[in-house]
């Protein structure tokens, strides 16, 4: 709203969400809070991250390779003291289904912050026709060295993580981290079909070349020109394959 609207875009695209999953520091909070040697930790760390950028490199480290978590974690700790205190063992997540019904639960409410956005931005956009593209995201967990990640679709990597929590109950940050990504691309291709936005499966595009994932979402130039290439089609398709004129000038 500050920055892009002044330049009086013909095209909005979106490709976001990543960095609005935040299921892997919130589980590590919770476990800190409950240790009574460790419940300090939290206040400490976060005021010295802002001001060494060594010590977030050293979490990083420690969040991937130490931390692990448990259908447990997944699990509200209301229910589980529930069940305590009526004699009951600790529910238990045991099927893809409980799964995707646990990530959606601790969710909910950043998923409806995130649809609001994406709402404003549609507003804004049809107020000034300006047209506006929505894309899922691409992304992986680290759980396979990237060559081969090359012709394993996003699906296949996402069930892999539920399967490894189900049966090992034991899964990375990352491994979580891309359980809630999953959900969240969900959410964003249901409401641009029931809002009538035009929507480019990136997720889709890039499937059979997941070996241009660099990191959790970043890309090589190969896997940026795919992408842009979705764009450019779309938008082709939209505003310039009915006017000639107008496509020679763009």
């Amino acid at each position: 709203m500050q920055e892009v609207l002044k330049f009086n875009p013909d095209v909005v695209t979106f490709y976001e969400g990543s960095n609005d999953v935040d299921l892997d520091q919130r589980s590590i909070t919770k476990k800190l809070m409950r240790n009574r040697y460790l419940s300090f930790v939290p206040a400490i760390y976060q005021e010295l991250r802002l001001r060494l950028i060594f010590l977030a490199a050293v979490a990083e480290v420690v969040n991937t390779k130490l931390i692990k978590y448990k259908s447990s974690d997944l699990i509200e700790d209301h229910y589980n003291a529930k069940n305590r205190s009526a004699g009951k063992a600790d529910e238990q997540i045991s099927s893809v289904t409980d799964v995707d019904n646990k990530i959606y639960q601790q969710n909910t409410a950043m998923f409806a912050s995130f649809i609001s956005y994406l709402e404003m931005i549609r507003n804004e956009c049809r107020g000034r026709q300006i047209l506006f593209i929505v894309a899922n995201q691409q992304g992986s967990s680290y759980s396979f060295p990237r060559e081969k990640l090359k012709g394993m679709s996003y699906e296949q990597e996402v069930n892999f993580i539920k399967k490894r929590l189900i049966n090992h109950n034991n899964i990375s940050r990352h491994q979580l981290y891309l359980l809630g990504h999953a959900a969240l691309n969900q959410r964003i291709k249901g409401w641009a079909s029931e809002n009538q936005v035009i929507f480019v499966d990136v997720i889709n595009a890039l499937d059979q070349d997941r070996d241009t994932i660099l990191s959790w979402v970043h890309l090589s130039p190969r896997g940026n020109r795919i992408i842009a290439n979705e764009f450019a089609n779309t938008i082709f398709n939209r505003l310039c394959r009915d006017n000639p004129k107008q496509a020679e000038a763009k």
